[in-house]
């Protein structure tokens, strides 16, 4: 016979799924537990063969049921005292066997809750030993990190750390002072523009007062044909006017373009000036410890005194100075990778040959350099002849440029005069006139300018509010000069 709470139980956990999430332990258990259930074919198969049996027993209850209630019929037709403790005894072995079942079902789920607790400690200790090994592990990375930086920084060493400190504190005092400049420079411009905002709505706003003060007093004082003709007239005038004013928004979009392109070309040429003068103070130390190194390897100067004919040989080939293919030789051989690996014994040897190619290549880039920005300059000199301000020119490149110099060899080196260093100077002479000359044409440029703007002005005045086309390049002048300006 089949306890009604053992169904209802069953029933309410085959139904489980279809009632609201509940957060208690025994819920998300009874979850699991049909989970498990759903996916697993045998045990399905067994529940299945249970409830076949519960339906039997029920059957055979509902036999034992009819037999009792006919034997009941029967002794109550009889109305005796045994039949009254028959029925008594009936009634206390069922309550008998309710107590029993629903005692065992109690101590079922006490432990089946048992067991969920135990398998949930289990997993929160588990979960709690992971996050341990993971913190220990992220903490030993960091230190290996730590350590791998603190050894990079001591392999640098002292001094070039000490020369990228001070290389990047001066770049980072540039920088700023152009920020502020820059800054600057962008506020006074807003304030520019807020000037020229406020003269547009003024002008706008006088414009729109008399374009109503005319409808007002003349086109509707017209008959209707003249009064339909003038109002189409106003209309198209407003509709040219807004377009000249779109087109003015236009060159201002391509302004405030070109003005973050200009921010942004000289924030990466700082960048590229800040890296220039690092490797160049680099270099430069490299070059004075290879001196350095040069002069203490150098051998003793030798007492033995060559004969006359010979020590006149010497004197003439010292004299003449090395060739410009023993300078080329001399190059090579400084950079053969082959000649390098073979002189592993004698460095101070390749430390001379790597630094005198160096420094030989260097000044011959340098003159070449000069020689071509100088030459540029000569085509001015017939022109700036009969002006009669050569010391004005002069005076003005010694205020801009106080002690320049072509080119000044490292202390303790000394190169032979050659023809592209001559060539250099006989132009210097000449080209002084060059600031002068730019400034001139700096000038001229502005002055045109500024009649280009007031020419296109006075015709603005004079045709009224006519359309300018994208050719016309005295009101492109004429804007790009109001920002210069501010």
């Amino acid at each position: 016979m089949v306890d009604a709470g053992l169904r209802k139980e069953i029933r309410r956990m085959l139904e489980v799924k279809d009632q609201p999430f509940d957060n208690s332990l025994a819920a998300r258990s009874i979850d699991e537990k049909l989970a498990r259930l759903r996916n697993n074919p045998a045990a399905r198969a067994e529940l299945a063969a249970r409830v076949d049996g519960y339906k039997q027993q029920e059957k055979d209850a509902y036999k034992s049921r009819a037999i009792v209630k006919e034997n009941a019929e029967q002794i109550g037709a009889l109305s005796t005292p045994e039949a009254a403790d028959l029925r008594r005894q009936q009634t206390h072995l069922k309550e008998q066997e309710r107590q029993l079942k629903a005692s065992a079902k109690r101590q079922e789920l006490a432990q089946q809750l048992l067991e969920w607790r135990q398998a949930c400690l289990v997993r929160d200790s588990a979960n709690r030993v992971k996050r341990a090994e993971a913190a220990k592990e992220a903490a030993e990375a960091t230190a290996i990190r730590q350590k791998a930086e603190l050894a990079t920084l001591l392999v640098f060493g002292a001094s070039r750390m000490q020369i990228l400190a001070d290389t990047i504190v001066r770049a980072r005092i540039q920088r700023k002072r152009d920020a502020n400049m820059v800054a600057g420079s962008i506020v006074a411009q807003k304030l520019w523009r807020g000037i020229v905002a406020r003269r547009k709505y003024l002008r706008t706003r006088a414009a729109i007062i008399t374009i109503q003060r005319f409808v007002r007093e003349r086109v509707w004082a017209m008959r209707f044909e003249r009064r339909q003709k003038a109002s189409e007239l106003v209309h198209a005038f407003i509709l040219e006017l807004d377009r000249s004013s779109a087109f003015l928004r236009a060159v201002k979009e391509l302004q405030h373009r070109m003005e973050i392109e200009n921010r942004r070309s000289l924030a990466l040429g700082q960048l590229r000036k800040a890296h220039f003068n690092l490797v160049l103070q680099q270099w430069q130390n490299a070059e004075e410890v290879a001196l350095e190194e040069i002069k203490k390897a150098a051998p003793p100067k030798s007492n033995f005194k060559a004969p006359p004919g010979d020590k006149l040989k010497q004197v003439q080939k010292k004299a003449a100075g090395p060739t410009s293919q023993q300078l080329r030789d001399a190059e090579a051989k400084a950079t053969d990778p082959i000649a390098l690996s073979n002189a592993t014994a004698v460095p101070e040897l390749v430390k001379a040959s790597v630094v005198t190619a160096y420094l030989s290549c260097k000044r011959d880039a340098f003159i070449r350099a000069g020689v071509a920005r100088w030459r540029a300059t000569v085509q001015y000199v017939k022109w700036w002849q009969p002006q009669h301000q050569l010391e004005t020119a002069r005076s003005l490149v010694d205020a801009n440029f106080p002690g320049f110099t072509p080119f000044q060899p490292p202390p303790g080196v000394k190169f032979r005069p050659s023809a592209g260093e001559a060539e250099l100077k006989a132009i210097m002479q000449h080209g002084v006139q060059l600031v002068l000359i730019q400034r001139l044409a700096r000038q001229e440029d502005v002055v045109s300018k500024e009649r280009a703007g007031l020419e296109e002005q006075l015709a603005r005045k004079l045709l009224g509010a006519k359309r300018i086309s994208l050719d016309d390049g005295g009101l492109q002048d004429n804007i790009f000069n109001q920002d210069a300006q501010a």
